[in-house]
């Protein structure tokens, strides 16, 4: 099936992403970049087409589809690294042993506050989405995104669900 295609082409580029990040200016450098930015090209056609038959979108639809995409493809990734940053201060604050009540309510609320973001974010998409796609195709649409991420999650170690994860939990 295309779309195992595009998830084992993802997961190339993650790969290649993660090994072979040249040093700045090093030799060979462009030819990397080069390699990347080629693959990262075949992927986003083979996703594409596996959202288009997955979904069933016209080419209108997918033409409206792209912006919206990147758009909130932009804002996930800024919130997971706020959260990403968030959940580190906390470990952090938690290990240090004597710690500081006051921080670690704060920066629970900052995760209280991150998940209302995410939820506002998830809505204003699907407002968006709504003006593109029939509520059919939107279901099909997270379905296939939810799969994407989990497959891609599994296959960096976090396991999905919180399993596989490399360290324990600060006691």
């Amino acid at each position: 099936m295309r779309f195992r295609g595009a998830i084992a082409l993802l997961v190339t580029l993650s790969g290649v992403a993660a090994a072979q990040r040249p040093p700045a200016g090093g030799v060979g450098s462009a030819a990397i970049g080069d390699q990347r930015a080629q693959l990262e090209a075949r992927f986003r056609r083979q996703l594409a087409q596996a959202v288009r038959v997955r979904v069933g979108l016209t080419d209108a639809q997918m033409a409206r589809l792209a912006p919206v995409n990147e758009r909130y493809s932009v804002q996930r990734r800024e919130l997971q690294t706020d959260e990403r940053a968030t959940r580190i201060a906390l470990q952090r604050a938690l290990r240090a042993g004597s710690s500081d009540s006051a921080q670690v309510a704060a920066l629970l609320q900052r995760l209280i506050d991150q998940q209302k973001r995410r939820v506002n974010l998830l809505e204003a998409e699907q407002r968006d989405l709504a003006a593109i796609m029939t509520p059919i195709q939107r279901a099909r649409y997270m379905a296939l995104q939810e799969q994407l991420r989990r497959q891609v999650d599994q296959r960096r170690g976090g396991g999905g669900q919180g399993q596989g994860r490399r360290r324990p939990p600060p006691q």
